[in-house]
């Protein structure tokens, strides 16, 4: 019997009845990027990391589960982990991710931009309209009709603002887009790279904030409007509205630097062996970002005056 029992002991720890399963190849400690091929245990045997999450079937993600935890949910909590627990996050490449999921949460967000600006737009267009027309939008809303003057301030500046935020809205859906393509390395294996080609639409989740910092903004407006409706309270608003533009620039600029570092970190994390590419991302996104912003805001005004230049040649 004691002989049994010392055979029992010393018996490999895969075959324990309660031995966990050996991790397949391809699979990388998030933390110190040690390849845990063949591991047993729950945790790294380098670093010590906990492995009970790359252990786990299910998907992580909040935003998969929308349907069962509700929508408004699911989005802001995927929006946590990937802004504030990126390194939980880009665990999940080891596991199945759907494109259609992750191309959703990406149209989700860019709604969280594109309608808070329209919003701005809008409104501050009408903020300004009084100037030029001469009268008070209050007493424009009491009496009814549209005055001609105000009519064709709407029509002369509403066609630019049109075309700008139609410019802005595909602005935002090419670069949301294009730097999946960069997490495709060839010598990674392929479903790999669909893993974190799919993890990288997920980390646009930073620019949902932008929607809280606007509409902050506006409801701070809205107070600053209530002790100028008097006859002066318009040039006071166009001072508000310079301060407000400045701020959403620069609030523009601070989620999409998180943007940029979620995306750099993802691909630090999820293809720890290919560091190169990390740097590539880091340095060559941005400069797409730059280039996208000048072919999309400055080429189409240019052709848009030429050929009215040419037209009015014929003329």
């Amino acid at each position: 019997m004691a002989d049994e029992s010392v055979i029992a002991n010393d018996a490999p720890d895969n075959e324990q009845p309660n031995a966990l399963p050996a991790i397949e190849p391809g699979v990388y400690c998030s933390e110190c990027t040690y390849d845990l091929r063949g591991v047993v245990s729950n945790r790294c045997p380098e670093c010590g990391h906990s492995l009970e999450n790359l252990r786990s079937t299910e998907s992580g993600i909040p935003w998969v589960h929308r349907r069962e935890r509700g929508l408004l949910k699911s989005y802001w909590r995927t929006v946590w982990m990937v802004t504030f627990r990126n390194q939980r996050f880009s665990e999940e490449c080891i596991r199945p991710v759907s494109r259609a999921d992750a191309q959703s949460f990406r149209w989700v967000t860019i709604a969280h931009v594109f309608v808070p600006v329209t919003a701005v737009v809008v409104t501050s267009a009408i903020a300004r309209a009084p100037k030029v027309v001469g009268d008070p939008l209050r007493e424009l809303i009491h009496r009814g009709p549209i005055p001609p003057l105000l009519w064709d301030y709407a029509c002369t500046a509403g066609w630019p603002l049109a075309i700008g935020l139609a410019l802005m809205l595909f602005f935002l859906i090419a670069a949301t887009g294009v730097p999946s393509d960069f997490f495709r390395p060839r010598n990674v294996p392929l479903a790999r790279q669909n893993a974190a080609s799919t993890l990288s639409y997920y980390a646009c989740g930073p620019l949902a904030a932008f929607a809280i910092l606007v509409l902050m903004m506006l409801s701070t407006t809205v107070l600053l409007y209530k002790p100028y409706y008097g006859t002066s309270w318009r040039w006071t608003c166009a001072e508000i509205w310079e301060l407000r533009w400045l701020m959403i620039i620069l609030s523009a600029g601070m989620v999409a630097f998180t943007w940029w570092v979620n995306l750099v970190r993802t691909a630090q994390r999820a293809m720890p062996r290919v560091r190169r590419r990390a740097t590539l991302i880091a340095v060559s996104v941005p400069l797409l970002w730059l280039t996208l912003a000048a072919l999309i805001f400055v080429v189409p005004p240019f052709i848009g005056i030429y050929i009215v230049i040419i037209a009015a040649s014929f003329g």
